[in-house]
């Protein structure tokens, strides 16, 4: 660095251990502000502000807004003239370039809350938006018909002579399930399995379950090609555990429920 350069580092920033950097240059402060604030009003991406505090990572959609907040207001209060993000446009009208995008990140957070489920699952997650009369409100639940079973996430289908049909198989516990219900003689036989989205908790034991059972797994073309192929990386919440798909659907198509199908 050259002469009259103060060099000060904080912890501020959009994730955990992110950094920004205040420099004095010729009278002036500029703020390396890295990914917190991209340009007026904007972030680079979202998907980094996902993080779980009352729950896991599964459900913390902007979960590091607080923390996104609390840095942004230090990199305010600091006063430098221009910022310097990582990406995007140089910036010289800091409080309105931040100010907008706080009041973006607040209206984007409760959007989402409008329409979350989660609001019936953990109401203490958003205790601050109870009974608010523009969010969608929560529907009473309905009786399950005596033609489903549940156990964790596998929903099970029971015709009326006995063959059934199951949802989702995240677990070796579903399986030893599903032999309890044949050996007790409350359904006859499992005639396929319908998967409903590739997270883990819903795909992981496939290969489990199609080993013990030997009937068609269906699931719609763009599931498939994720539990079939996956890669290394994955999708957040999905395991490279690859499964057999018999049938990938597309948009409109129907099929039969039985194994001759």
């Amino acid at each position: 660095m050259g002469p009259g350069q103060d060099p000060r580092a904080g912890d501020a920033g959009h994730t955990d251990g992110s950094l920004s950097y205040l420099v004095e240059v010729d009278g002036r402060r500029v703020a390396f502000c890295g990914d917190a604030i991209c340009d007026e009003g904007q972030i680079w991406e979202l998907y980094s502000l996902q993080k779980g505090t009352t729950t896991t990572d599964y459900h913390g959609f902007l979960g590091a807004r607080p923390q996104l907040v609390e840095s942004l207001g230090r990199i305010k209060a600091a006063g430098p003239q221009i910022l310097v993000p990582s990406h995007g446009r140089i910036m010289d009208q800091l409080a309105r370039a931040i100010d907008t995008l706080l009041a973006r990140l607040d209206r984007c957070y409760d959007k989402y809350v409008a329409i979350s489920a989660l609001r019936h699952y953990f109401p203490k997650m958003f205790a601050a938006y109870a009974d608010r009369k523009d969010h969608m409100p929560i529907r009473r639940g309905k009786p399950v018909p005596a033609c489903l079973r549940h156990f964790g996430t596998t929903w099970l289908l029971v015709s009326q002579d006995g063959p059934a049909w199951a949802m989702d198989c995240g677990s070796p516990a579903v399986v030893k399930w599903l032999q309890g219900l044949i050996t007790k003689g409350e359904i006859r036989a499992v005639e396929g399995l319908w998967v409903t989205h590739y997270h883990d908790d819903h795909v992981d034991a496939i290969p489990n379950f199609q080993k013990v059972f030997d009937c068609p797994c269906i699931t719609d073309r763009s599931v498939a090609e994720v539990i079939t192929r996956p890669w290394p990386g994955g999708c957040r919440a999905s395991r490279p555990v690859p499964a057999r798909v018999d049938r990938p659907t597309g948009d409109g198509q129907s099929w039969r429920g039985t194994s001759s199908s």
